[in-house]
């Protein structure tokens, strides 16, 4: 029997990809989606300061940490994101990270709404 994959419209992430990740365990979304509401605010604002004073390695760490989230949530194109200014970090190349952070910033705002909402366990 194939799994069926739950399609929402303009879902900044993939539920069947966050169950498949925690084995199905609702409890263990849930604890992630709280660690997540407050951890992602945080490192979007470590890359900030990081990319205010030049800190590559800062930049680097942040963002690969931020990749290995969004990809256990299925939020595959801010995960791409998140690698693309892993590579900016990785490589010392700042010039044009700030323009990438504004994207993954837009980004987590779309997955932080989507789990703000009241309403998002239904759909799990």
């Amino acid at each position: 029997m194939t799994e069926q994959r739950q399609i929402i419209p303009d879902s900044p992430v993939d539920l069947t990809e966050m169950k498949k990740t925690v084995g199905g365990k609702i409890e263990v979304i849930r604890v992630l989606v709280d660690h997540v509401l407050v951890d992602f605010p945080e490192k979007l604002r470590q890359l900030r300061h990081g990319l205010a004073v030049g800190d590559a390695g800062q930049v680097r760490i942040i963002a690969h940490t931020l990749k290995s989230s969004l990809a256990s949530f299925g939020a595959a194109e801010a995960r791409e994101i998140a690698r693309a200014l892993e590579i900016c970090g990785a490589t010392g190349e700042l010039a044009g990270a700030e323009k990438i952070l504004s994207q993954l910033e837009q980004h987590i705002e779309r997955i932080i709404v989507f789990f703000s909402g009241p309403d998002w366990l239904d759909k799990a």
